[in-house]
């Protein structure tokens, strides 16, 4: 079957890099809060994560958790 998810995410656009924390906790958990940060250019959207910690750069880096992703909007 399908399985759905609702995480709260908030975005402060007044930093640079623009940040992004996602709650990836199930109701009645302990936060776990997942650190980001995200730039959107047209229709591409990168984000880095960093997990603990908001990374400072978008660069991909497994070693230190951080995690480069790429997405680009698909016309409807």
């Amino acid at each position: 079957g399908e399985v759905k998810a609702t995480w709260p995410i908030t975005l402060d656009s007044s930093k640079s890099p623009k940040q992004m924390t996602i709650n990836t906790a199930e109701p009645g958990e302990k936060e776990r809060l997942s650190h980001l940060i995200y730039k959107i250019e047209g229709d591409t959207l990168t984000t880095c994560s960093g997990g603990r910690k908001f990374p400072s750069e978008f660069t991909e880096n497994t070693v230190k958790g951080c995690y480069l992703t790429v997405r680009k909007r698909v016309a409807p």
